[in-house]
């Protein structure tokens, strides 16, 4: 099973429980996905779920931060 469905019906209850919500900090959401979805899911999963939830419009990401990111 992917991590897209599972995700999907987090994300409100993420709303209540992260209070950075909606921003945050990769490192958080890795930590969050993680804990809370598959344990054993990778970074590279991560981007992976990520890219699928920006393509459904279910998350945005700031086009600075993906600048910065790549020359960090």
């Amino acid at each position: 099973m992917g991590l897209v469905q599972p995700v999907l019906g987090r994300l409100n209850e993420w709303c209540r429980v992260l209070a950075a919500f909606p921003v945050v900090t990769w490192s958080s959401f890795v930590e969050y996905i993680r804990s809370c979805v598959n344990l054993l899911a990778t970074e590279e999963h991560i981007r992976e779920l990520v890219n699928q939830l920006v393509v459904i419009g279910e998350v945005l990401i700031p086009v600075l931060s993906c600048v910065l990111r790549c020359y960090i």
